[in-house]
């Protein structure tokens, strides 16, 4: 038994409802136009800007260091080992730092000049690996290193047609998209970079992505998102496309489980329109845009795991919660879980049965009792042993086709065999610390608005290391809600629509 590491909260002082359906957890007011993680780093690059943040389970950040930073718009940034290699779009002047950051709270400048001639914009950089790094830069792919005196060095030089705006690597094999075409190179020999293979369409590429065999690029408003088989990976292959809502410009994706999440610019016509846009790739062949936030002018970068998104807009870097109801992303150790609707068998095994779930447990009110059930108004926590985590696949659990009416998790057969009231939606309270979740999501689901004066103090949840307080409540998660009563009380929840 590992409860140590799930202390009870009053001692210490302690996903989701709509596939379609995101939440935004916070915004922070910083320059913001390029992302770049590495691990539970998030590096985020703006005008004359280079911040690093620890990123939290739940997508709570906090600022390790604020790094010196090239004057100008940002291109590119990526981590090889300890070093940060960092470029400007500048057309003149220095466009490329290389900092050491084996030890962030002392980072150290290593390098900073340009690649390239003058006028050719940077755009993105990427690593080889082997100390070896590769430059979107002009019509070129520049491969390059670094003396042990940090002197660079251009390795080799790949001219396109066109101007090339982003690089993926993968293998032996760097996928480098230029303004009509993706480019196949092989980058096994540095000094003598080869074309392999490029495929043409029409349509101004932007950013690009690439998850196992699939590929994920930005194009310009006629033709939004593509959708490339990497299957055959020396001959990429679109099978998908899909238009933008308002027919906005792609600046960058990210794939994450079934959903490509996509940085839009503003279309130049209205007020703000750009923002994030998902899309759902279940059906690569036919990728769908699903849900749009366009409250902000321009999103210029992307980056999505387990759920929680980290959009760069310019002058503030956002962060969503993707509800998606049919999967669980359970990292490695504990996971403060719950469910949003009751399979048939609910039992843990009936759940969690060929994954690497080792425990699960569930509050007693004064103690933890092994749980035999998940419960979809209760938090549950559960020990995944699986070094990268487990996603659960929910969906293909076998479910009642009788409707749920209050939208509290359990259909309404369900509510006739538990003799509970199938038309009221409501988290019992028990005097002193609960842990509880909501399954349907209320029209307002801040905490104050859900929970209201029924608790006492902050209600908090788990990012996956530390308890963080909640400004709103999601389903599929857990959360302690500490009640002041004698009694114990019901707070009844409206679901937002069925």
């Amino acid at each position: 038994m590992r409860l140590s590491a799930i202390a009870v909260l009053a001692v210490s002082s302690v996903c989701f409802a709509d596939v379609n359906t995101i939440q935004e957890t916070s915004r922070i007011s910083v320059p913001a136009k390029v992302l770049h993680n590495d691990g539970d780093r998030l590096f985020l690059a703006g005008d004359g800007s280079l911040r690093v943040y620890n990123m939290g389970g739940t997508g709570s950040l906090t600022l390790l260091k604020t790094l010196s930073a090239l004057p100008g718009e940002p291109g590119g940034l990526v981590v090889d080992g300890h070093l940060l290699v960092a470029s400007s779009r500048a057309e003149t002047g220095n466009n490329l730092k290389v900092i050491d950051i084996a030890n962030l709270a002392s980072p150290q400048t290593k390098y900073e000049g340009r690649l390239g001639d003058a006028y050719d914009v940077l755009e993105d950089v990427c690593t080889a690996g082997a100390g070896v790094f590769l430059a979107a830069s002009g019509q070129t792919l520049t491969s390059f290193s670094f003396s042990p005196e940090y002197d660079l060095t251009a390795r080799d030089t790949l001219a396109f047609s066109m101007a090339a705006v982003a690089i993926r690597v993968d293998g032996a094999r760097a996928y480098v998209a230029t303004w009509g075409a993706i480019h196949v190179v092989d980058i096994s020999d540095p000094d003598s970079l080869e074309s392999v293979f490029t495929r043409e369409w029409s349509g101004l590429n932007r950013g690009m992505t690439i998850e196992g065999t699939t590929m994920g690029v930005a194009g310009n408003n006629n033709y939004g998102l593509s959708i490339v088989d990497l299957a055959t990976p020396d001959e990429p292959v679109r099978i998908g496309r899909a238009n933008v809502t308002g027919f906005n410009h792609l600046a960058a994706v990210d794939i994450d489980a079934d959903f490509v999440y996509a940085a839009a610019l503003n279309d130049g016509y209205g007020g703000p329109n750009g923002g994030l846009r998902i899309f759902d790739i279940r059906n690569p062949r036919q990728p769908t845009e699903i849900l749009a936030n366009q409250d902000v002018s321009n999103a210029y970068d992307v980056f999505a795991n387990g759920g929680v998104i980290y959009v760069a807009e310019g002058s503030s870097l956002a962060t969503f919660e993707h509800n998606r109801d049919d999967r669980l992303d359970l990292k490695y150790g504990w996971n403060l879980m719950s469910i949003n609707r009751v399979p048939t068998n609910n039992s843990v095994s009936g759940i969690f049965g060929g994954h690497a779930v080792d425990e699960a447990w569930v509050w007693a009110g004064d103690h933890y009792d092994p749980a035999e059930e998940i419960h979809p108004l209760r938090g549950h926590w559960v020990f995944c042993s699986a070094v990268n985590g487990e996603t659960v696949d929910l969906a293909g659990l076998a479910y009642p086709a009788d409707e749920d009416s209050d939208g509290d998790g359990f259909t309404d057969a369900q509510e006739a065999t538990n003799e509970t009231d199938p038309n009221d939606y409501s988290l019992a309270l028990t005097p002193g610390w609960n842990l509880v979740s909501i399954a349907g999501l209320p029209a307002n689901n801040t905490v104050l608005a859900v929970l209201g004066s029924h608790v006492f103090g902050p209600v908090w949840t788990w990012d996956g290391v530390h308890y963080v307080a909640a400004d709103a409540m999601l389903s599929m998660r857990g959360y302690w809600a500490f009640s002041l009563s004698d009694e114990p009380v019901s707070v009844t929840i409206q679901v937002q629509q069925r």
